[in-house]
């Protein structure tokens, strides 16, 4: 009997069940703490009758399988793909099916919501209103198994700013059947040896050139490139460089143009869609889930800063945001995370309203703002998803 150790686990996500090669094959490093579970709805069938002997019996029958349920958190990284002279991202395919339906492409001229530039990985959701986004396959080398989690969509991106950490980004969504496949060489991608393309880093050779695998399900077959491998050059990102660029952007609003200094002390962005699957419900029979569909999108988050009382510090904006009585304000939000240079990631929310801070007494004073990201025009058609867009930069 061999034990399998978490340590040792790997994933992979891949847009097609077989056929696995670096176009549509991807490994993301996770970090530990992942999961992945799949339940069973179930019912209790009971009598109840009067008399001194009563049937006190009951039945249980399994009726559907919920959902998989899988999370995970991975690191920021981007590097430069020398083949096609562009920056990737390492968990492109995640931000991909978090953002639009197209068919994967992170070439220049690849999907525009979601690929590879000269000077950045650009990520928007100009093309996210639709009912159904792109689904992937994950596919998790546990040690000595292997398993797939099938149509999943990624729910939720969560994104956290504390100023000691590495950037990174928990991941969470749902698939439609958790399957393990580990008897069928066919049904997962080869693992690289550790000579990749003969010790070449796969930074400098070309997309279609990496993850060259060791053995081919055992058929023997040496050549296979049968998913995009993670460069050591990909760099990492520093979150106490991070800045933030904070102007009141609306006209009409007390704080009009006004921009403010703030050092944030800590901070997180949750980016959800709000899937929700759907299972028959048929008599005699277990069903499964058999699709999901998207609802509405939602970008929140806060950030946390000290009380100071510079000028255009956090004290002027809490005092502005106390007299705005508005229902509505709007401002121009940057953040740099990992700072305004070097490896970093810059999220920009053009329209983003700000709640009154919360004042958090402590040794220092703080202050908590909490944030949402919103469209140029609300919910409106015209709002053109314009909320946020998210960019990598390798140096």
């Amino acid at each position: 009997m061999a034990l399998n150790l978490s340590r040792n686990s790997r994933l992979f996500i891949s847009t097609v069940t077989a056929g696995f090669d670096s176009t549509n094959t991807w490994e993301v490093q996770m970090q530990d703490g992942f999961s992945f579970s799949q339940g069973i709805d179930s019912t209790e069938i009971t009598v109840s009758e009067a008399g001194a002997t009563p049937t006190r019996g009951a039945e249980t029958f399994n009726s559907a399988l919920q959902p998989a349920d899988w999370a995970f958190t991975s690191y920021m990284r981007s590097y430069v793909d020398a083949g096609a002279a562009t920056i990737q991202t390492t968990e492109a395919i995640l931000w991909h099916a978090l953002a639009t339906n197209a068919t994967p492409d992170f070439g220049l001229a690849g999907v525009p919501n979601a690929r590879g530039q000269l000077d950045r990985f650009h990520v928007d959701f100009e093309d996210s209103d639709h009912h159904e986004l792109a689904k992937i396959h994950l596919l998790f080398n546990v040690d000595n198994v292997w398993y797939r989690i099938s149509d999943c969509q990624v729910n939720q991106a969560d994104i956290d700013f504390s100023i000691d950490g590495i950037a990174m980004v928990a991941w969470s969504g749902q698939g439609t059947v958790l399957r393990d496949i580990t008897d069928t060489p066919s049904a997962y991608p080869d693992i690289i040896t550790p000579e990749i393309v003969a010790g070449t880093d796969p930074t400098v050779v070309a997309v279609g050139a990496r993850g060259v695998a060791s053995t081919d399900g055992g058929t023997g077959n040496t050549t296979a490139t049968e998913y995009l491998a993670v460069p050591s050059s990909a760099t990492y990102i520093k979150n106490k460089l991070s800045t933030l660029s904070l102007v009141g952007a609306r006209v009409g609003q007390n704080d009009n143009t006004i921009a403010y200094a703030i050092a944030i002390t800590g901070g997180n962005l949750s980016i959800t869609n709000n899937i929700t699957y759907i299972t028959p419900e048929t008599l005699s029979i277990v069903d499964t889930p058999i699709g999901s569909f998207s609802g509405a999108r939602s970008m929140t988050g806060q950030l946390t800063c000290y009380l100071d009382t510079k000028d255009n510090g956090s004290s002027t904006l809490i005092r502005n945001l106390s007299n705005n009585l508005s229902t509505k304000n709007s401002y121009s939000m940057v953040l740099n995370l990992g700072g305004p240079s070097g490896p970093r990631v810059v999220f920009a929310l053009p329209y983003a309203q700000l709640a009154v801070p919360v004042i958090e007494v402590a040794d220092v004073l703080g202050l908590n703002i909490d944030f949402a990201a919103q469209g140029a025009n609300g919910i409106e058609a015209a709002a053109d998803m314009s909320e946020i867009t998210i960019e990598y930069f390798n140096a």
